[in-house]
């Protein structure tokens, strides 16, 4: 781990010092674009003078040429009229565009064609006019002068220009070098980068190691029906990075069962705007895919929406639903009467004897699925036969989703499973006068739903104990007390000796050995006001309650402990709030 870190120093070290080159060369290209610019004024200054220059020597060999026609008609035919040799040079209106050729330059003037003009000491005999000779002479001569002196300015001023022309090449290879070094200087800045993300033990390839997981309801606490709660985007905004990752292991855990998980986990997605993988989620029937002891059996499910597939994607092989049923036996379902049959239908398809029911969630026809769901009861998996009320075994039933009530949008909770659950168990005992058994009842609040949740918070943190499991929920006999009891059965399994001990969840059939990785410390639970949970309403103590509540399971009795949760909060932001600053006081 030191040298790891001191890798990462090293590496932040050499980023610092590269970006600090980069900005160098930056600075440094910057500069020789402003001599390169200044290179070419010059060479456009230089040019002008070099016009400049032939348009002095074009004026200057004028004035030879009249001295010397003024020199001729003085002399009349004793100089002659000697044609001039010289040419005046054509003078450019602008300077030729520059080729970026060097322009070779003389080592010295061209020699002068012109001889200076002998002028005498002392006047000539003659006429008066040989005075006058004499003065032009003399500004022959000087105008001589002149046009050798422009000639070394141009050849100066060739010389300029080829000095810039190299200036400017230079400054051209300097800039190609100097980005050169910025794109080193940046590959350099990407590799260190790329080192300090592998080398640093915060930043890795896998997900960090975590001491708290937290588990969200979702109906009442991230959702009104359609309706995304508003403190549910800003909560969970909080528990994710940058990268839209999660920063602690979060499991969304439903009473809902009507779709599968990887439906769920889209739905939860678009809604909340955030990427929710199906590991994430938790429904009420999730750990039916557990109880492979049930998976070849015949079994007969009742629900909402795609209950075939569901079951098959739990691993259940041979699944009947309610509605191929009532289609094998038409005369069964006589409650509706626009729907009974006006003759007995003869069908070539025989139904295997049902062994056992899942219910999977609230029905849309609950009169159709009472009655079927009594008759495969009272009939031992044989709904064609009478009734036998004294059947010495009762069928197996596995029953999903103990919620009485959730919230939706309208303004009171509507029914949930559970009061579908209590007509069934009433209109049983009625007409046998035994109590319907539950070979195992899922969904919070049962203890096998809080392991199933539990192993998918370790399967995010890398299969580690985790410290504390934060339980946020709206309703108090479901998510309150589970994660009450589930706290409890922590507890009990942590005074436990491991030596051979076997802790069972009641009534779920689900086994935590000594072998299985340790159980987290504790389980906190936090109300929100958000849903079913009302302030302003007294906290259940009836013992009636617990009996329509909890659905046969004899084991679960309600206590008041178990209704009270750690924390009440407004609502699920200020829940997130609470988990971050109690995680940040324990660091």
């Amino acid at each position: 781990m030191a040298v790891d870190q001191m890798n990462i120093n090293g590496n932040q070290r050499s980023i610092t010092g590269n970006q600090r080159n980069l900005n160098l060369d930056k600075s440094n290209t910057a500069r020789n674009h402003e001599n390169l610019g200044l290179n070419q004024r010059n060479i456009a200054g230089n040019q002008w003078n070099i016009a400049g220059n032939q348009r002095n020597i074009n004026l200057n060999q004028r004035n030879i040429a009249g001295n010397q026609w003024n020199i001729a008609g003085i002399q009349g035919t004793s100089l002659g009229t000697t044609e001039h040799c010289w040419e005046p040079v054509e003078h450019q209106s602008e300077p030729e565009e520059h080729r970026w050729e060097p322009v070779e330059c003389p080592s010295e003037p061209e020699e002068h064609r012109w001889e200076p003009v002998e002028c005498p000491s002392e006047p000539v005999e003659g006429p008066e006019n040989q005075w006058n000779i004499v003065e032009n002479q003399w500004k022959i001569v000087e105008n001589q002068w002149n046009i050798a002196g422009n000639q070394w300015n141009i050849t100066g001023n060739q010389w300029n220009i080829i000095v810039n022309q190299w200036n400017i090449a230079g400054n051209q290879w300097i800039n190609t070098g100097n980005q050169w070094n910025i794109t080193l200087n940046q590959r350099n800045i990407t590799g260190n980068q790329k080192n300090s993300r592998l080398k640093s033990p915060h930043i890795t390839c896998r997900s960090p190691v975590h001491q708290a997981g937290v588990l969200f309801d979702v109906d009442g606490v991230l959702l009104r029906g359609g309706t995304v709660i508003p403190a549910a985007q800003r909560a969970l905004r909080k528990l994710v990075d940058r990268n839209n990752k999660f920063m602690f292991p979060v499991v969304f855990v439903t009473n809902a069962g009507s779709c599968t998980r990887h439906h769920k986990a889209q739905q939860l997605s678009n809604k909340l705007d955030m990427q929710i993988r199906p590991e994430q989620v938790v429904l009420s029937h999730s750990p039916l895919h557990m109880m492979e002891s049930f998976h070849n059996k015949c079994v007969l499910v009742s629900g909402q929406g795609p209950v075939t597939q569901i079951a098959h994607t739990l691993g259940f092989q041979n699944v009947i639903t309610i509605e191929q049923l009532s289609e094998q036996h038409p005369l069964l379902d006589m409650v509706d009467h626009s729907r009974r049959p006006t003759h007995t239908p003869c069908s070539s398809q025989i139904l295997p004897q049902i062994q056992a029911i899942i219910l999977f969630g609230e029905p849309v026809r609950w009169e159709t699925n009472l009655q079927l769901i009594i008759d495969v009861l009272l009939t031992n998996g044989r709904p064609g036969c009478a009734y036998d009320t004294q059947l010495s075994a009762q069928m197996p039933v596995l029953a999903c989703n103990m919620d009485l009530l959730w919230m939706a949008d309208a303004p009171s909770p509507r029914f949930g499973h559970g009061m579908f659950l209590v007509c069934l168990e009433s209109v049983y005992k009625k007409l046998t006068g035994r109590e319907l058994e539950y070979e195992a009842v899922l969904g919070k609040p049962s203890l096998i739903t809080y392991q199933y949740a539990e192993q998918l918070l370790r399967q995010q943190n890398q299969n580690h104990k985790l410290s504390t499991i934060y339980a946020v929920g709206d309703n108090l006999m479901t998510d309150i007390y589970g994660a009450n009891l589930y706290n409890r059965y922590l507890a009990k399994h942590h005074t436990e000796t491991t030596g051979g001990n076997k802790l069972v969840a009641q009534g779920t059939q689900a086994i935590m050995t000594e072998e299985e990785p340790p159980l987290t410390a504790q389980c906190r639970s936090i109300l929100v006001c958000t849903g079913v949970y009302n302030p302003h309403s007294p906290l259940p103590g009836d013992q009636n309650i617990s009996e329509m509540v909890f659905h046969g399971q004899k084991h679960l009795k309600l206590e008041s402990a178990l209704v009270e949760p750690s924390h009440v909060v407004e609502d699920v932001e200020a829940a997130v709030d609470l988990m971050l600053q109690q995680e940040s006081s324990n660091t």
